[in-house]
């Protein structure tokens, strides 16, 4: 009865026809009374009319009256939103029921208004049926709810900012990576210009020029006769410095493009909304993959794509997810021999749904820790944070699938399964 009725109207009916529920002798009796003033709620016994003839010490301290107040007044005054029709709508309603549930508020004698759960029931009294109403102050459940609510979404909230800074992070290593070997490959052109032979050219040019009988020079003069043979050498030299520079210079314009690869990717995933769009699962895989690229480079990656329909789902959400997999994967192998990191990306169907499997051959997760792997705060990384798995199996849950995590222990491998519908529910959308 929350601002207004909760209960349909129905025909009134005499109380007395419903069946009796352990009728006592009077509301004095003894048992009776130990039991009243023990119950925890606020007990009020009314008339049929809703005028109030006994209350327990909680109501009391609930409604902040004495009992002479309480039975001078109506419970009707009492309800927020209550009146005589709802109350013989109620008591009609117990003829088939054993207690009528209201969820409304309450209205102190100062008029304060706090939020109850009320409860009303017969209570049968010799011959007499009275109306017991038992009040409950939720006013701290309330509360707390709203607290829990309030404390979740800034769970999620950090979570989701957590995951986004463990994606830049992983987006500046790759960038690191290719600068490491864009720094290399500036190295090696500066090193051949040091050493080129051009000023062994620019030497004989000279020479050329300063010569009034150019053919003298290479017939007569000692250094003369040597310049065909130096020529023949300098442009040797000249073609091998000229092949090792541009196989470098190659290599940094692939590395530069490397780079805006890298951030191109990631910009149209940090400016993506989370709504739902049909795309083809590979892609949104080798996206993922090309953010990592250079992150790994002696990681193995291994690909068995099954054929999949096209996926309705959220692709920024899902690239997320991916790269903090991934992420784990390269950190479970890094202790593997360079020539033995390997992860392996299946694809396929499983009855409605798709699935996306992410296999590595590292140092496997013991099975105490299986069973906390999702949990919040859970990392066995010494720089870890606990968020990654944990925000990825919320966003996984939110796409109507499950995450799925395999082992057979320490040094075993891993494998985490993402399992989602190809075309979601609607409510999702």
């Amino acid at each position: 009865m929350k601002g207004g009725k909760a209960v349909p109207k129905t025909e009134d009916t005499e109380l007395t026809k419903a069946a009796p529920i352990n009728s006592l002798a009077g509301l004095d009796d003894e048992i009776f009374v130990e039991f009243f003033e023990a119950v925890y709620d606020a007990v009020l016994i009314t008339e049929r009319d809703g005028r109030i003839i006994r209350t327990n010490g909680r109501a009391k301290d609930f409604f902040e009256c004495t009992e002479e107040t309480f039975c001078s007044i109506n419970v009707l005054q009492l309800i927020e939103g209550a009146d005589d029709e709802v109350l013989q709508a109620t008591a009609a309603h117990l003829r088939k029921e054993r207690h009528v549930f209201i969820e409304g508020f309450c209205k102190k004698f100062d008029s304060e208004f706090f939020p109850a759960d009320i409860t009303v029931n017969l209570l049968h009294v010799g011959k007499k049926a009275k109306l017991c109403f038992f009040i409950r102050n939720i006013t701290l459940r309330n509360e707390t709810e709203v607290k829990l609510a309030n404390a979740r979404e800034q769970l999620l909230q950090t979570a989701h900012s957590a995951g986004m800074a463990e994606i830049a992070t992983a987006v500046l290593h790759d960038i690191g990576n290719v600068l490491n070997s864009v720094n290399v490959s500036c190295g090696v052109i500066l090193e051949h210009l040091n050493k080129s032979k051009v000023h062994m050219l620019m030497k004989v040019d000279a020479m050329l020029h300063r010569s009034k009988d150019v053919s003298s020079l290479l017939t007569e003069d000692p250094k003369g006769k040597k310049f065909p043979e130096l020529l023949h050498r300098i442009t040797q030299e000249v073609c091998t410095e000229r092949a090792a520079v541009l196989s470098e210079a190659t290599n940094l314009r692939n590395n530069i493009n490397a780079i805006k690869d890298v951030i191109s990717t990631q910009q149209t995933y940090a400016k993506a909304e989370f709504f739902i769009e049909e795309f083809e699962l590979t892609n949104v895989i080798e996206d993922a993959l090309s953010i990592h690229a250079t992150n790994a480079p002696y990681l193995q990656i291994d690909r068995s794509y099954g054929e999949t329909p096209a996926v309705r789902t959220q692709r920024a959400k899902l690239v997320m997810i991916l790269m903090n997999i991934l992420a784990n994967a390269r950190d479970a192998v890094s202790g593997n021999p360079v020539d033995q990191r390997h992860v392996l990306i299946d694809t396929g169907m499983e009855d409605e749904n798709v699935f996306i499997s992410i296999t590595d051959n590292g140092e496997g997760i013991s099975t105490d820790n299986l069973t906390k792997i999702f949990t919040h705060g859970f990392t066995t990384k010494p720089d870890g944070h606990g968020f990654g798995l944990h925000t990825c199996a919320n966003l996984v849950t939110e796409m109507g699938g499950r995450l799925i995590v395999e082992s057979e222990g320490q040094g075993c491998g891993a494998s985490f399964t993402l399992v989602f519908p190809a075309i979601p529910p609607e409510k999702s959308a």
